[in-house]
């Protein structure tokens, strides 16, 4: 690949900044749909991208697509990159309607694209109002960047108390996000907490709309929230650190982002029709059964009684009815929840009882009724499961007392035990040659030279697992080496995302071993001092430069090429040996 590079001249990136709006048609009816474009070519990136004001229209569709061409212009080799954003619009009225004009800064200049008029005739009903069809946040946060904000979102403003209402936490932004490091997660001190959603390697992005401005979102984090008690419940801030593309250019920290708290209004359960004793947690829609394990038992003999209750709502605080020790001598219950997080929660909660029944003949385990609120319907309802009978054999309070205990059964295998023989010696008592004489010495110096050889080889294990700077060195040569083999194999695959955090993690594996720390916990100023400190700036900058390359490769919504992983692969050999020459 260098070699090849090496023989074509140098890519120009002459190209100037420019922003064009294009429309298939310009005379419609209110039935029919538009298609605008709006092409950017900005060789060196943007700051940001303004849609133009759309309020005459409704956005049924928007895409995004991104374009390299490289030409020969006059000897050298030139570059141009074009991105398109296109939205297909429904007009809502008849009449000349004017799509605004689009806004591009880059190079600390701002450039616009050119009105265009679309004339609309009747022949249709239009379409429904602008943003039903793109779920979105109330508008554009005050006091924060338009361009990169976190915005928290409940399904419903107000609930009864312990009633399920689930709460998302989303990022909006206008550019590539490099990095994303959650700093303090929301406070939810006031309701029973069940997590529906977290990212596991990276964010997963969509296109909306938000007051005809396009962006990025990303669900950051969900929960089902239950609430404890009544009254306006605050839902605290979640807070991120986010390195965006546009970002980067300006500064090497990332930007601090607050979603807003949240106000759920909680309605009491209502008095009327409550029963007595009824357990707040237990809202929802449940069935209850029961069944036990046997319907005749032996005097002094358990039955265990398996009681299952299965529905919608906090199956974790449900609190499951009591069992009346009425004929029974009742243990501790064994309590199992299995929970299916979702919108909404389900679940069963499983309590196995162990019943040791205090009276003869037929006896009955009572009814289990289950008092639960469902929202649903405002009111209060009831499971019920049907009472059980068993029969019992004999009279345990005869048991008790010890007046009628059963006679032990005879020794069944008496007939068959063999006398003992006793002898002086260790002989068989079968004529032959004697095994016992030749075993013997074996038997009894095989353990101690096995005793001292297992010393032996512990000793020697411990010495070469000493924490010693060599041993450690050894030992990170290795983690490096395997991260190297994996990054190796994503690229075979052609998975980017897992080559590059793979990269990354065989720089981290070096660093950790040479600076006798985690860097996971530095941040990128600290990063830099230690190795400035101990490797001089020349290598921090080029470490931070590569982990910079690797974590954009991760995380920005268009994927690497195979060339630049490549290149990575062949830099990283040489940035490893001047990590592990740091003293």
């Amino acid at each position: 690949m260098r070699a090849a590079a090496a023989l074509l001249p140098a890519l120009a990136f002459a190209q100037e900044p420019g922003i064009q709006a294009s429309v298939d048609v310009n005379s419609v009816t209110l039935a029919d749909t538009i298609t605008l474009q709006i092409s950017i070519e900005a060789p060196q990136g943007y700051d940001r991208f303004d849609p133009p004001d759309l309020r005459d229209f409704q956005i049924a569709d928007t895409g995004q697509q991104t374009q390299t061409h490289i030409l020969m212009q006059g000897g050298r080799l030139e570059q141009r990159s074009t991105e398109t954003y296109t939205y297909v619009l429904r007009p809502l009225r008849a009449g000349d309607l004017v799509i605004g004009a689009a806004r591009l800064q880059a190079g600390g200049r701002t450039l616009e694209s050119r009105p265009i008029t679309v004339q609309v005739a009747q022949g249709g009903t239009g379409g429904p109002p602008v943003g039903q069809s793109v779920p979105a946040p109330q508008g554009l946060p005050a006091a924060q960047d338009e361009s990169l904000f976190l915005q928290a979102a409940a399904d419903r403003a107000e609930v009864w108390v312990g009633e399920q209402v689930n709460v998302t936490w989303s990022l909006y932004t206008q550019a590539d996000v490099l990095h994303y490091r959650p700093t303090r997660d929301p406070a939810t001190g006031s309701f029973w907490a069940e997590e529906l959603y977290s990212p596991r390697l990276q964010l997963q992005f969509d296109r909306q709309i938000v007051d005809g401005r396009l962006y990025f979102v990303a669900p950051l984090r969900k929960k089902a929230l239950f609430p404890l008690r009544d009254g306006d419940l605050a839902v605290g801030s979640l807070e991120a650190e986010i390195v965006t593309a546009a970002s980067r250019r300006f500064a090497n920290e990332p930007v601090q982002r607050i979603a807003p708290e949240l106000t759920i209004r909680v309605r009491p359960l209502p008095a009327e029709g409550r029963p007595d004793g009824f357990a707040p947690a237990n809202v929802g829609r449940y069935t209850m059964e029961a069944h036990v394990d046997r319907t005749q038992v032996q005097a002094g003999e358990p039955v265990s009684l398996h009681v299952i209750i299965r529905g919608t709502g906090n199956i974790r605080g449900l609190k499951a009815p009591t069992l009346a020790e009425a004929g029974f001598k009742v243990y501790e219950p064994r309590v199992e929840d299995r929970v299916e997080v979702g919108t909404p929660v389900t679940g069963e909660k499983r309590v196995d009882y162990v019943l040791l029944p205090s009276a003869g003949g037929a006896v009955t385990i009572p009814a289990l009724v289950l008092q639960y609120f469902d929202p649903a319907s405002g009111g209060y309802a009831a499971a019920r499961t049907d009472p059980i009978g068993l029969s019992v054999i004999g009279d345990p309070s005869a048991l008790t007392s010890g007046q009628a205990v059963p006679a032990p059964r005879d020794n069944l295998i008496v007939e068959n035990i063999r006398p003992i023989h006793h002898r002086a010696d260790l002989r068989r008592m079968e004529p032959g040659e004697p095994l016992v004489d030749r075993v013997l010495p074996i038997a009894l110096v095989v353990p101690p030279l096995g005793y001292f050889a297992a010393v032996a080889v512990g000793f020697l294990r411990a010495r070469a697992n000493r924490d010693t700077p060599g041993f450690r060195r050894r030992r990170g040569r290795l983690r490096v080496q395997a991260r190297l083999r994996l990054a190796k194999e994503r690229l075979r695959a052609g998975d980017a995302a897992g080559f590059f955090a793979e990269a990354a993690r065989s720089l981290a594996a070096a660093l950790d071993d040479r600076l006798d720390r985690r860097v996971d916990g530095m941040t990128r100023d600290e990063l830099s001092s230690a190795l400035s400190e101990r490797g001089g700036p020349d290598l921090a900058s080029d470490v931070l430069k590569e982990l910079d390359n690797c974590d954009f490769a991760r995380f920005a919504p268009s994927a690497a090429r195979e060339g630049e992983m490549r290149a990575c692969l062949e830099r990283l050999p040489g940035l490893l040996e001047r990590i592990e020459r740091v003293p």
